[in-house]
């Protein structure tokens, strides 16, 4: 089934490919990898690597924020930071710890792929812009105008580029289907990005979130606790030469499941519906790619209508839900 946007997709793709390829001008480290089960977050790493796998320069290491050694980066590499929503002082200890890494890798051209940046505490941003403009060559991308606006006046001593979201790097035709699905999906995420007036919508539908979090909190937190542990394990081994083998720096543990599995449910997930209501913003760009009919609600800040307007507004099938 011929999806009615591949020209709009690609042209998105060869938007990030344009930019970034000259910049990638030795081999890299890609750094800041998802050791978690975000469905949205795994396909963003497969879509940087899809980009990365058609440039001429090699992926010497690549590692998640847990796991990450700077021993293990080549002295000429470049660091390449994954891209996604966790600039800012939402989620603390990964912005921590990219901004403890800039700090100590002045020597290094860094990279950061399109991030959606957002504070809610204006001290944290002037504290966090120190630490940004004080390394001398930094490229941060930004996936919409709101995060542009606030890179500009306050990140004054680097390159700043507006660019898509690196899922559009992925391949297309693993998402194309014969299947014709019906269904509707109301995805509908359960932590604290989620809207206080996110509406219900009506008619019969799925209420659910990423399969990954289709569960009781305590469950969640529970798996969350079991992994966790698990990591301070790993990052207990990965000190012991006889057995840092034993340690993978993506994932930790070995035996861990890695992103095509997520990535495979997440899809299977979708050939379900047709019709897609999305509180995520990797929900709205799967079943872009996929060729569903979106409608978008935002999330609590703006993410997923900021990067509409950004992208997705020439889009067939894609509606805004203002609210």
């Amino acid at each position: 089934m011929t999806n009615i946007n591949e020209s709009k997709i690609i042209n998105l793709k060869n938007k990030i490919k344009e930019a970034l390829t000259p910049l990638i001008d030795s081999d890299y480290a890609l750094l800041d990898v998802p050791d978690h089960e975000n469905i949205g977050d795994n396909l963003i790493w497969e879509g940087e690597l899809h980009f990365l796998n058609e440039i001429s320069f090699k992926n010497k290491y690549e590692a998640s924020i847990f796991f990450f050694e700077q021993k293990k980066i080549p002295k000429d590499a470049i660091i390449i930071f994954h891209g996604g929503g966790n600039f800012g002082d939402i989620y603390k200890k990964t912005n921590q710890e990219r901004l403890k890494i800039i700090a100590e890798n002045h020597d290094k051209k860094i990279i950061i792929f399109p991030q959606t940046i957002f504070y809610q505490n204006n001290k944290n941003l002037i504290e966090d812009a120190k630490i940004i403009n004080a390394h001398p060559n930094l490229t941060l991308c930004v996936r919409d105008h709101t995060s542009l606006k606030i890179a500009e006046e306050h990140f004054l001593n680097i390159t700043t580029l507006l660019l898509p979201d690196m899922a559009f790097c992925l391949d297309l035709s693993i998402f194309k289907s014969s299947e014709k699905a019906n269904k509707t999906l109301f995805m509908k995420r359960r932590d604290s990005e989620l809207n206080e007036r996110t509406p219900q919508i009506t008619g019969d539908y799925d209420s659910l979130d990423w399969p990954t979090f289709n569960m009781p909190k305590e469950e969640k937190w529970k798996i969350i606790g079991r992994q966790r542990k698990l990591d301070k394990i790993a990052m207990f081994i990965q000190k012991i030469p006889v057995l840092r083998l034993l340690v993978d720096n993506r994932y930790g543990i070995k035996s861990r499941k890695g992103k095509e599995k997520y990535i495979e449910t997440g899809v299977e997930f979708f050939n379900q519906y047709e019709t897609i209501y999305t509180t995520r913003l990797h929900g709205l760009i799967l079943g872009v790619l996929m060729g569903k009919d979106m409608k978008v609600l935002d999330n609590s800040y703006g993410k997923l209508s900021d990067f509409y307007e950004a992208w997705l507004k020439d889009f067939d099938k894609v509606e805004l839900i203002d609210y």
